[in-house]
């Protein structure tokens, strides 16, 4: 627990010296997709927080964790673009 509170306190310093704000996006799906034995539906939803204006910008890293994490679902396997979900800022 200590070597975890000393990095939180860290990693606030380092935004706070920079002046870095991290985003939350809610990342829903627009539809049903089947592909290569993945199956992505409206009800898997994610939030995702990045410092970027929009989580995909970066190759949708934190996006494809986030689903792998939560649901299993391969977001590069499933050959998903950003075109198949809703990005909604959050707050």
């Amino acid at each position: 627990i200590w070597v975890a509170e000393i990095r939180w306190g860290f990693c606030f310093a380092i935004a706070t010296l920079y002046n870095i704000t991290m985003k939350a996006f809610r990342i829903t799906p627009k539809r049903i997709r089947r592909s290569n034995g993945q199956v992505l539906t409206p009800e898997m939803s994610v939030v995702v927080s990045t410092n970027l204006s929009n989580p995909f910008n970066n190759g949708a890293k934190e996006v494809a964790e986030a689903y792998m994490r939560i649901y299993g679902f391969d977001y590069k396997r499933s050959c998903c673009c950003k075109t198949d979900f809703e990005c909604v800022l959050l707050g």
